[in-house]
């Protein structure tokens, strides 16, 4: 069975951004503020991770790290200043659902991102 080349994959993809717009948020998303209680938001859901027991291990220092810049990339892709809950619960499920080497964060995972039991 053949499969078509990873190349003629990606040459079907219509660009999603343009390279004025990562220019832009590789240059900016550092200056997105996330307020107080933003971040008490998101370091809640890090948290719920490492006590819900539908996880073998919680999200990591870094795994946290991620979701406060993911969201700050959120953040500005949609034109603020600043995050929102809603930034970091879009970023969430992305960032948080694997772990390194793309594995399942924490072993396995149980949750499904987006779904119930998620913040």
């Amino acid at each position: 069975m053949a499969r078509p080349s990873t190349q003629s994959i990606l040459d079907t993809l219509e660009q999603a951004v343009t390279p004025e717009e990562t220019a832009y948020v590789r240059a900016a998303f550092t200056e997105v503020k996330v307020a107080g209680d933003v971040l008490g938001y998101l370091m809640d859901i890090v948290e719920a991770t490492r006590q819900a027991s539908n996880f073998t291990s919680g999200v990591s220092t870094r795994g946290g790290i991620a979701l406060y810049k993911a969201s700050q990339v959120t953040a500005a892709l949609r034109g603020r200043e600043y995050v929102i809950p809603e930034d970091v619960k879009y970023a969430a499920p992305f960032v948080l659902a694997r772990g390194p080497a793309g594995r399942p964060a924490g072993g396995r995972c149980r949750r499904t991102p987006g779904g119930s039991g998620w913040p």
